[in-house]
């Protein structure tokens, strides 16, 4: 398969980057293997960073598709104490959980 670049929103970390990519957090490894600048899971990301994505290592290509397909970006790394929807009416409390897409509208909220 092809080789291709994926840029680096605010916020996300290499473990958001292996999900979404190759499907699998296991894909951090791939990650650190194609991208000789970074050397560990802990190493920060900047927003506009370009990392290889080697679509040949993919460990799980249903769960890459799908994120692709629904044009989700994953951001486990959300501003503390920034609320992850604007309009909080009806939810629980911030501890709800919001699933985005790329242009930061909301697909899905779980208010328990």
């Amino acid at each position: 398969m092809s080789k291709r670049y994926y840029t680096i929103c605010e916020g996300q970390s290499m473990l958001d980057v292996a999900l979404e990519v190759y499907g699998d957090i296991d894909g951090v490894f791939a990650l650190i293997e194609d991208n000789p600048e970074l050397s560990s899971l802990d190493d920060e990301l900047y927003p506009g960073q370009q990392l290889l994505i080697d679509s040949a290592n993919e460990a799980n290509e249903d769960v890459a598709r799908y994120y692709a397909e629904e044009d989700i970006r994953l951001n486990s790394r959300a501003v503390a104490g920034e609320a992850l929807v604007e309009d909080l009416t009806g939810l629980v409390s911030f501890d709800d959980i919001a699933l985005r897409d790329v242009n930061d509208e909301i697909l899905k909220a779980n208010d328990q």
